[in-house]
């Protein structure tokens, strides 16, 4: 029985681990490259603000507009059921308030997973005569992003959201909680998505 329970316990640690070194990899070198647009997958909201998850995508997506990576936004997100307004009409607000001109961000209001983010963007990519998008999100969302973009045909590359801030307790249980919920996020859109 104990050797069942260790085995058990080694293949699922495998099944959780696995995964993470893709996405911690992928996290680390990834490096965006000058395209047509910016595609900010919405998140959860605090009320009518943007989490701090969603904050930090928001920021960097600022940061590479005004450095010339791109000249559109796409911000992407429906209305949570718990939520007072869409990801994306809150997205769009915050940019608008950062200096970004109101022509050159696209809301997409109709998504509500990574995939229909990445789907309904791409959809806004044509109708706009786009081509390449840059992806930005958090460093634990990248890989699965990215994935993502490539089964559908996107021609995108990826940049990450947060630069790390100093070590704390409350930052690491945060991260190891993100990380590891996406390591499940990816074994299901292994499973479930082919």
């Amino acid at each position: 029985m104990r050797k069942f329970i260790l085995a058990l316990l080694m293949l699922v640690c495998t099944w959780v681990i696995g995964p993470e070194i893709p996405i911690i990899y992928t996290s680390l070198h990834v490096q965006p490259q000058p395209a047509d647009v910016l595609i900010i997958p919405g998140a959860r909201l605090w009320g009518s603000q943007p989490s701090a998850l969603l904050q930090a995508r928001l920021d960097k997506a600022v940061e590479l507009y005004q450095a010339g990576y791109a000249a559109g936004i796409i911000v992407s997100g429906a209305r949570g059921p718990d939520e007072l307004a869409s990801e994306a009409a809150v997205m769009r607000n915050y940019l608008l308030t950062r200096g970004i001109p109101p022509e050159a961000v696209y809301p997409e209001d109709q998504s509500r997973n990574t995939i229909e983010n990445l789907v309904y963007s791409q959809k806004v990519m044509e109708q706009q005569g786009w081509h390449s998008a840059i992806v930005v999100t958090n460093p634990f969302h990248i890989y699965r992003c990215l994935i993502i973009a490539r089964e559908i045909g996107l021609s995108a590359t990826a940049a990450s959201s947060v630069s790390h801030p100093g070590f704390s307790a409350s930052y690491l249980l945060s991260t190891t909680k993100q990380y590891l919920r996406e390591s499940l996020a990816v074994t299901k859109h292994y499973v479930f998505s082919r």
